[in-house]
């Protein structure tokens, strides 16, 4: 057995002290979310606080937060410059589609020589690349963003599941870096998104029972 007076026996008790403070650390989120708590408010930042200290997870709600934020530049800061930049990118799409497609006919149709060989790793890059276009303009899409309000939802639902109120006040305060809204407003806006929610739910059963 080491003892602690030995170089082995300091040596091993500095590295259990090291896993120790790496092990607290992980565990202590105000410094495993650094980054992304730079970018908060105070105010932000002490709404936050107050919903971990009533039991809520932090890390879904800094990633709702990134969401909200990224929606907001996306819808609000490049406006109509920005849906010229995605039809120019769905044109992109179609002509990679195009390429693929009459490059594909041109492989097929065998080879004799002097024939052109197309590289095949050629087209399957093309085709991999309108696959990511495709992607692209389905998240930036109206109904992509929907995604940040779902994600809001969710949250809030969470939160109401941990502590038994929705805590409209807070989130406007959390919210208050991306956008400025107050807690009366947050609580229409959470109205809307539950009528909503009911809407698209009603229609897809009808869908199902027409189909």
């Amino acid at each position: 057995m080491l003892g602690t007076d030995s170089p082995a026996g300091r040596a091993a008790i500095v590295e259990l002290e090291r896993v120790v403070a790496e092990l607290a650390d992980a565990d202590n989120w105000t410094y495993r979310l650094r980054e992304p708590l730079r970018t908060l408010k105070p105010a932000a930042m002490d709404a936050l606080k107050r919903l971990v200290s009533l039991g809520c997870r932090p890390d879904p709600i800094i990633e709702c937060l990134r969401i909200m934020t990224d929606e907001i530049a996306l819808t609000y800061t490049h406006g109509k410059r920005w849906e010229k930049h995605r039809r120019q990118i769905r044109r992109l799409s179609r002509q990679i589609k195009r390429l693929t497609s009459d490059l594909t006919a041109y492989q097929k149709m065998g080879f004799c020589s002097p024939a052109y060989q197309i590289d095949v790793e050629f087209i399957e890059a093309l085709d991999d690349e309108a696959e990511r276009l495709d992607a692209f303009l389905q998240e930036s899409s109206p109904a992509g963003r929907r995604t940040a309000d779902l994600w809001l939802g969710q949250t809030l639902w969470e939160v109401r599941m941990t502590t038994g109120a929705f805590h409209d006040e807070l989130f406007a305060k959390l919210l208050s870096g991306v956008f400025p809204i107050t807690g009366d407003a947050f609580r229409r806006w959470r109205a809307r998104f539950r009528a909503a929610r009911r809407r698209r739910a009603r229609r897809l059963d009808q869908n199902k029972r027409s189909g």
